[in-house]
């Protein structure tokens, strides 16, 4: 979808490149940006950006000149004297590209980025002591979720581009949480193990989080191909050692564990030696 900036018109028909436009129309109007959903060059409803709250229809303000010259993940946007509390949308050729809000003392607390075509490159979202993270490669391919606290990671996955899935986090059940937090979600399709399924690890897999358990590793070993799987990295997973024994059957080459429940000297005992073609390595945490 497009996201175009519009000067203040009386005409109510939006036109972009001489056709009617279709898409998201942010109208400047006195210093202050208004933005609308347009079919067919027709204001449909004003347009809240996901980083807002729902149903927010106030005006933002032009930030396109704070964002080309400072740092503004660390500088304050202050306008006549006063740190800016609202919203705020930057601008790249008159397309949006930064939809942003900034808090009570002028930074910038929540924000949504997208390419000069509409297209969603990553998303930050904090709210009621939740932060969402997403992030994008070109042409809509997901590159990284991270749903957390202010203290640990909830959710997360990170891809690569071609598709190969990197890492994976999980220290909560899904379900619950999941349910407990559905509408605060952007994307609630992508918080599920089921999504990350979707994706088959390449050369390196990380694994982390208290519960990825016994059924959940039967469900990747059942669902991925580890034979690819050069090195395989384990943190924080409290697992039997016969599950250790199934990704070494699966093809991995490497297992790093950063765990203190498991005992080193048992798994070069008894595992490592029937399996010689894999390497061990163990960090203490």
């Amino acid at each position: 979808m497009f996201h175009k900036l519009f000067a203040d018109k009386e005409d109510a028909t939006f036109y972009y490149e001489r056709e009617l436009f279709n898409g998201v129309a942010y109208q400047s109007r006195s210093g202050k940006i208004s933005p609308y959903i347009v079919e067919g060059g027709q204001i449909v409803s004003a347009y809240n950006s996901p980083c807002f709250t729902k149903n927010d229809t106030e005006s933002g303000v032009d930030v396109t000149l704070f964002f080309e010259e400072n740092d503004w993940q660390a500088s304050q946007f202050v306008i006549e004297g006063v740190p800016y509390q609202g919203k705020g949308y930057w601008f790249c050729n008159q397309s949006c590209v930064g939809e942003i809000l900034f808090d009570e003392d002028g930074y910038v607390s929540n924000y949504v980025f997208r390419d000069l075509d509409g297209n969603l490159l990553d998303c930050h979202i904090h709210k009621d002591q939740l932060v969402q993270t997403y992030e994008l490669f070109r042409k809509n391919k997901w590159k990284r979720v991270n749903i957390k606290t202010e203290t640990e990671t909830k959710f997360g996955l990170t891809l690569r581009e071609c598709g190969h899935l990197v890492s994976l986090t999980l220290n909560c059940d899904i379900d619950d949480f999941f349910n407990k937090h559905q509408d605060f979600f952007i994307f609630p399709e992508v918080i599920s193990l089921e999504f990350a399924l979707n994706f088959h690890p390449g050369d390196f897999l990380s694994l982390s989080g208290k519960m990825i358990d016994r059924k959940k590793i039967k469900k990747m070993l059942d669902n991925w191909n580890f034979s690819k799987v050069d090195e395989l990295y384990l943190s924080n997973i409290d697992i039997p050692h016969e599950l250790l024994i199934y990704f070494c059957e699966s093809g991995v080459k490497k297992l790093t564990i950063e765990d203190n429940s498991f005992n080193k000297d048992e798994v070069l005992s008894e595992i490592s030696p029937r399996f010689p073609h894999v390497e061990f390595a163990f960090i203490r945490q």
